[in-house]
């Protein structure tokens, strides 16, 4: 299931290949959510490695997005933020189990 998220501030990245350089700007970000609502082991090894919530939010979200961390890294805090809530708020809930006491 895909997400997609408009960033507040744009991301500007620059590219340097064969042809010389150039700069591109990412506006929109799409997260590559997996389709039952559940993260596994593939989706999480990315955060290995990365220490404190933001770091592994961040590992998770280039994971997500199929962009390196040094892009992520550039954020905005603006836009972290929701993305982080995005990523909190991915789960679905589980099956309900009955009444509590």
């Amino acid at each position: 299931m895909a997400a997609t998220y408009t960033l507040k501030v744009p991301i500007k990245i620059k590219l340097v290949g064969p042809a010389g350089e150039r700069e591109e700007t990412i506006t929109q970000l799409t997260l590559d959510f997996p389709e039952d609502g559940v993260f596994r082991a593939k989706h999480l090894r990315a955060t290995d490695g990365h220490s404190g919530r933001v770091a592994m939010t961040v590992a998770l979200l280039a994971d997500l997005a199929g962009h390196p961390i040094k892009v992520m890294d550039e954020l905005a805090e603006v836009d972290l933020m929701a993305l982080m809530d995005m990523i909190e708020g991915f789960q679905r809930p589980g099956p309900s189990t009955g009444e509590t006491v």
